[in-house]
């Protein structure tokens, strides 16, 4: 017999039936009374379920805030944090009292350009729940009296109010139906589904920028453009050092606020105050710092008109040569080299000149200026020293080259200054420190302890058993490499070293060779370099690469016109770059446009503004020394070279 699905036992006769009606031949149950339970008897019970109360509601916090009265807490607890960080950096580096004024300026319009600007003012939500109360009783007795006047209406004026209504819903049917239209045309079309795909991911992409430029970090870049509005010669490097010795509230800052503003945080703005990473809070880096200090900048230009001062360049430099370990003839070169390059010192490329017609910015001007100037100093270095194995560098008496030291006296005291950052406290509060516990003295334990006590929170620090190594395993001696991948060195290619004069071999290492090791002495110019700018290393050789091309094709445009030159000019001899006039105006510092052809050209580091009192020092103390040599270091900073080479501009004789 087929099987016709499942089978019921019927409830009268104990016979087996399917669902289509059939019965199963040789089974009846005609047992009817029941004198053992078997285990496998099924019995209808029925349940008695108690009754449920209805459970209270959580409605959660009620002093917490959501929606746009969280949003405008934010805003007010972020403006609370800004005086507390002003506070702190005025009374750290002894800043006027003016700072105050001109970083609350800066902070009201930089609420006027942010991407979402903050919500209005809410009311308090008392006043809010009781005029929303009145406002509803009056609403409720306005229906009561419209309903009462559109019955007496409707029953006076029957035949007119139907035709009204079969109107309005005659136009309602015909919208219905063009919005039905619209709908199946947006689905049968592939053009429209991609566009709407594309204008998606862009508001995505804006969401997510948003949350950068609105951050607490924000705070930071605007007290640094208060910073550079006053001509304060500051890195963002310093900002980080004050934040990770908790001298500017940064890392905790809930505790600062008041108690009736903490009751209304949620956990997310208490994150956004507090921004964690890792489960571990620590300073911005400077490539965010960068990014949204430049774009308040721009920003406040397009919007305002108000234009951010140039950075005070001279210290910075100066600071720089030091780091390097540099003697002062290197900030002359450096400063040379920087004009040469025309280098912007304003925030943000925009703000600044045009270089040259019909272009807006070069390739490297998205660089921090610090950074900057530190691979302009190690473009001079290696026109002086040539980091390279098979070249030996030997100066004349009239080169700017004689007045730096030996190569072995010079990179023995940049190994030292690089142990003594090292070793510094600084160094040790810093994000990226590898010291341990058993190396710190009994003095920086003391410090540490007392800025853990002063911050509430300890110093996370990880142990490691050795220093890792940055030198990569595929070019390392003691390890076998296959064969594909060794390196050939410098020694192996060639015994001989070529004796040439100081910036007559200029090598370029190309950022994006993956096999690329840098030769240890360049290697240890590139890490100073990072350590004092705070960005990556990888980030300064990209840098230094893009200047020295820029310096090549600039100098090759310099080549082809010296050719056109006439033989008797004599101001084709070189490129005249007036480094010590501290005055000069604003008709002097824009090219003639009878001097476009040749090499003249007036192009000044900034304005006559930015120069400060240790530049105009530096430049009386050290005119008389470098008088000789300013035009030798113009003209022979760059020479031909082996390989990629900058080679200079000789006047037809």
């Amino acid at each position: 017999m087929a099987f016709f699905g499942k089978w019921r036992k019927a409830p009268g006769t104990g016979e087996l039936i399917c669902s289509e009606g059939h019965v199963l031949q040789g089974y009846r149950n005609e047992t009817n009374e029941v004198t053992d339970i078997g285990a496998h008897t099924v019995h209808k019970r029925q349940l008695r379920v108690g009754r449920r109360r209805k459970a209270a509601v959580d409605k959660g916090n009620p002093d917490i805030y959501y929606g746009p009265r969280a949003r405008y807490l934010y805003y007010q607890c972020r403006q609370l944090i800004l005086r507390y960080q002003i506070e702190s950096v005025v009374t750290s580096w002894e800043l006027p009292k003016e700072a105050k004024n001109i970083c609350r300026t800066i902070w009201l319009l930089a609420l006027d350009v942010l991407p979402q600007p903050p919500p209005p003012q809410p009311w308090l939500h008392a006043q809010t729940e009781d005029v929303s109360e009145k406002d509803g009783s009056a609403q409720e007795k306005c229906d009561l009296n419209e309903e009462h006047t559109s019955t007496a209406q409707n029953t006076d004026e029957p035949e007119g109010s139907s035709d009204d209504e079969a109107d309005i819903e005659a136009q309602v049917n015909r919208e219905i139906e063009n919005l039905l239209r619209e709908a199946s045309e947006t689905d049968s079309n592939p053009e429209i589904k991609k566009l709407d795909a594309s204008e998606g991911q862009r508001a995505y992409n804006k969401k997510t920028r948003h949350t950068l430029y609105d951050s607490v970090a924000a705070n930071v870049s605007i007290l640094v453009l208060t910073c550079w509005w006053l001509r304060v010669p500051v890195m963002y490097s310093d900002f980080i050092g004050l934040i990770n010795a908790y001298q500017l509230p940064y890392l905790s800052v809930i505790p600062l606020l008041p108690d009736n503003m903490q009751k209304h945080l949620s956990t997310a703005l208490r994150q956004e105050l507090t921004p964690p990473v890792y489960f571990i809070t620590h300073a911005p880096t400077v490539a965010a710092l960068h990014v949204i200090t430049r774009r308040i900048a721009r920003r406040l230009h397009l919007a305002h008109g108000v234009d951010i001062p140039e950075l005070n360049a001279a210290p910075i430099l100066w600071r720089a040569v030091r780091a390097f370990q540099g003697p002062p003839i290197l900030y002359t070169m450096s400063k040379v080299l920087m004009e040469r390059l025309r280098v912007p010192l304003t925030i943000h490329p925009a703000l600044a000149p045009a270089p040259a017609p019909g272009l807006k910015k070069y390739a490297g001007d998205w660089a921090p200026i610090e950074v900057t100037m530190s691979a302009v100093i190690i473009i001079c270095l290696k026109f002086v020293y040539g980091f390279r194995d098979t070249i030996n560098v030997v100066s004349e008496e009239d080169d700017p080259a004689a007045c730096f030291p030996p190569f072995g006296d010079y990179v023995t005291s940049l190994r030292q200054g690089k142990e003594e950052q090292h070793r510094s406290f600084d160094r040790l509060l810093s994000l990226d420190s590898d010291r341990t516990a058993d190396a710190l003295t009994e003095k920086e334990i003391d410090r540490d302890s007392q800025i853990n006590t002063q911050a509430l929170m300890s110093i996370y620090e990880q142990v490691h058993t050795e220093a890792p190594d940055s030198t990569p395993a595929y070019v390392q001696d003691n390890l076998v490499a296959p064969e594909g991948l060794r390196r050939l060195s410098s020694s192996s290619l060639s015994d001989e070293t070529i004796d040439v004069l100081p910036g007559a071999s200029l090598a370029i290492w190309s950022p994006e060779d993956p096999l690329g090791a840098l030769p240890p002495d360049y290697a240890l110019l590139v890490h100073t370099a990072s350590t004092w700018s705070g960005v990556h290393i990888s980030n300064v050789n990209h840098l230094v690469a893009t200047l020295e091309r820029r310096l090549q094709r600039e100098k090759g445009q310099c080549v082809d016109d010296a050719r056109e030159l006439v033989p008797g000019d004599p101001e084709s001899d070189e490129e005249h770059i007036d480094v010590n006039q501290p005055n000069a105006s604003d008709e002097e510092l824009e090219p003639s446009d009878a001097n476009d052809g040749g090499l003249h050209r007036t192009y000044q580091m900034g304005s006559r503004k930015w120069r400060s009192r240790v530049h105009q020092r530096l430049a009386r103390s050290k005119r008389a020394d470098t008088s000789e040599t300013d035009g030798a270091s113009s003209s022979q900073l760059s020479r031909s070279t082996s390989e990629e080479c900058v080679r200079p501009a000789q006047p037809p004789k």
